[in-house]
């Protein structure tokens, strides 16, 4: 706008220029016009050598003279009129252009106006929107921290209710065994003290030696209730914490060193995560009894002192963390698989075991929302694992 006002001064100071220009020819020529006449009039008639010249000869070239200049002053006047006329149509021409101009930056003036006062208004609009989803924002914040703070309680309380009913279980299994343990004391020694009797009444005799064999499984009878009265009793206390699984099996396997050793077992180790990734929310000692339930079986199902292995994978993903323990040991046939996590359930019965350890692992884990499976091909080996929920 301003240049467009300064052009159309700049204009107007010429038109204003040019005109001045003409106005003071005008003048001039009518000054030399009038001039010229005067001095027209002014000529006197002479005499020459010939005689005086006619009075009527000198008025004819005076008129005639007159006449000329009055023709040529017309002449210019026109021509004076047709460059006014010109100059005048070309100043008609730049208002016209400058009021077009004018006209078309007003709009545009009119139309940038209007947009910026829609623009703040949209503006204005869009700011009472930001502060009404700030405030929704804040709000849904609000919300969020409750209900995450109610589903941590429910966590927790959940969590609880299961280490509750875990704990309740053993307790429950302990107490029927300790008052197996005290209902048949009595009666086992009562027949215990019996077969003594009457072992000495027939030493010798075919059938001592069968006495012995049912006086051995009274004491397995015995040992077995007595046991499991001691195993399955649960623990005064439980931690739960972030545990690295890597140190839970560094210490177990730190535990079974020796017997490792003894059985020539070849043990390695996969790890498919990084460290950070291996930590689970766990009681460090129940966990490392779990594992060591496991590698303990492992360990005992080798028959010859080459070529055993034992392989322990720690993995983890966006789901779960797994300890998975191999073996290439004597197996389990496929038709037992079902019953391994039943009390008292055992394939080595011979060996002094009763079914306890897979029990107690199958339902401790549970403290830690984890889970235990077992995959086994007889004669080719056993796979155990221990599935963990991602840490929060």
């Amino acid at each position: 706008m301003k240049d467009l006002e300064k052009l159309s001064q700049q204009e107007k100071e010429r038109i204003i220029k040019i005109r001045e220009r003409i106005k003071k020819l005008t003048e001039e020529i009518q000054n030399k016009k009038e001039n010229l006449s005067a001095q027209i009039l002014d000529i006197k008639p002479q005499i020459n050598s010939t005689g005086v010249v006619s009075p009527s000869f000198f008025s004819e070239v005076q008129n005639m003279l007159l006449e000329t200049i009055k023709k040529g002053y017309e002449t210019i006047l026109q021509e004076k009129e047709k460059i006014i006329q010109k100059l005048q149509k070309e100043i008609e021409d730049i208002m016209l252009k400058y009021e077009q101009l004018k006209t078309t930056q007003e709009q545009q003036i009119a139309k940038v106006s209007a947009l910026s006062l829609q623009q703040d208004k949209s503006l204005l609009e869009l700011l009472k929107k930001i502060t009404e989803l700030e405030i929704e924002n804040k709000n849904l914040k609000e919300k969020i921290e409750t209900i995450s703070k109610e589903e941590k309680y429910l966590k927790e309380t959940s969590k609880q209710d299961k280490i509750d009913y875990v704990i309740s279980h053993m307790k429950l299994l302990t107490t029927f065994m300790n008052e197996c343990l005290r209902y048949f004391r009595n009666p086992i020694g009562i027949i215990d003290e019996a077969f003594n009797l009457v072992k000495d009444e027939i030493d010798g005799h075919p059938s001592y030696r069968k006495i012995e064999v049912v006086q051995k499984e009274i004491y397995k009878i015995r040992d077995i209730i007595r046991t499991a009265s001691e195993r399955l009793k649960p623990p005064s206390t439980i931690n739960l914490q972030k545990v690295d699984l890597k140190s839970i099996i560094s210490f177990v396997l730190n535990k079974f060193e020796k017997e490792i050793s003894f059985k020539n077992v070849e043990v390695s180790q996969e790890v498919f995560s990084s460290d950070k990734d291996l930590m689970v929310e766990a009681d460090f000692q129940i966990l490392s009894d779990i594992v060591s339930e496991v590698i303990q079986n492992s360990l005992e199902s080798f028959f010859q002192l080459t070529n055993n292995k034992i392989i322990i994978k720690l993995l983890s993903s966006e789901l779960s963390k797994k300890i998975v323990i191999e073996d290439n040991g004597c197996g389990i046939p496929e038709h037992l698989l079902p019953k391994v996590f039943e009390l008292f359930f055992t394939t080595k019965f011979e060996q002094g075991h009763f079914g306890i350890g897979l029990f107690k692992a199958f339902w401790y884990i549970k403290l830690f929302n984890g889970k235990i499976d077992i995959s086994s091909v007889f004669n080719k080996g056993t796979a155990v694992t221990l599935e963990f929920p991602v840490v929060d």
